[in-house]
């Protein structure tokens, strides 16, 4: 119970600062919501996290902006496999949650979802479930069962079935990411380029281009798997 506790704590925290900040909000938008509330969380969560990394005793990697590159490329393609896994989802039916989310998202000021899903929310995420959440079951357990619960439970967090499986998706990656860099920014970058690259295909003809026919899609995700493939097997040689 103890470790469960330990797990899970800073989504309760994090839960309940939403649902004051939905108290005094009530006339502002769900992403308006979540951005605010990310926003005062993430001194929190980083007081936590510093807390927890003074108890280990490994010597930390020292992360490299320089090495961005990497980072960058795996947030953009694993978007597009992303949003594909997701289409090939919603080919017969979306949920009304998702829907729902995607109006919340797409349908604030375009300053607000950079803001928020670019920037602010992915930082409290990741501090919450890859420094706190994956780097603590992995104080308990191996890399894969660590990645796999952590991930699981970035999904189920997401609140609807689409989201879900993208989220699971992605946090499987993204605790890869943390695992070879030792270094929560890492996962950070990957993350917010990510909905970065997600947000630009909404707003600009790359989506559209991108997504326009079937053949299309599936050439574009097949590249972008193979490239994803390519670039973890780079990172791993060269960082572990």
């Amino acid at each position: 119970m103890n470790k469960l506790l330990q797990f899970i704590y800073p989504v309760i925290i994090y839960t309940l600062i939403m649902s004051l900040c939905s108290i005094f909000m009530m006339n502002s938008g769900a992403l308006e919501i979540t951005l605010v509330s990310a926003a005062v969380s993430i001194p929190i969560m980083y007081y936590f996290f510093r807390r927890d990394e003074r108890k280990r005793v490994h010597e930390k990697k020292k992360f490299k902006f320089k090495n961005v590159t990497y980072l960058v490329l795996l947030g953009i393609t694993a978007c597009i496999v992303g949003n594909s896994v997701i289409d090939l989802i919603t080919i017969s039916h979306m949920s009304e949650g998702y829907a729902e989310v995607q109006d919340d998202i797409y349908g604030s000021l375009l300053w607000i979802q950079i803001l928020g899903v670019g920037f602010i929310i992915p930082i409290v995420e990741e501090l919450i479930f890859r420094a706190l959440g994956f780097r603590k079951l992995r104080d308990w357990m191996g890399f894969i069962p660590a990645a796999i619960i952590s991930s699981l439970y970035f999904g189920v967090y997401h609140f609807n079935f689409e989201q879900g499986v993208y989220a699971f998706l992605l946090g499987f990656l993204m605790s890869y990411i943390y695992e070879v860099y030792d270094n929560f920014m890492a996962s950070v970058i990957f993350h917010c380029i990510a909905n970065l690259f997600s947000i630009m295909m909404t707003v600009t003809i790359l989506g559209d281009i991108i997504y326009m026919s079937m053949p299309m899609e599936i050439g574009f995700s097949v590249v972008s798997f193979i490239l994803i493939i390519v670039i973890l097997r780079t990172i791993s040689i060269k960082y572990n």
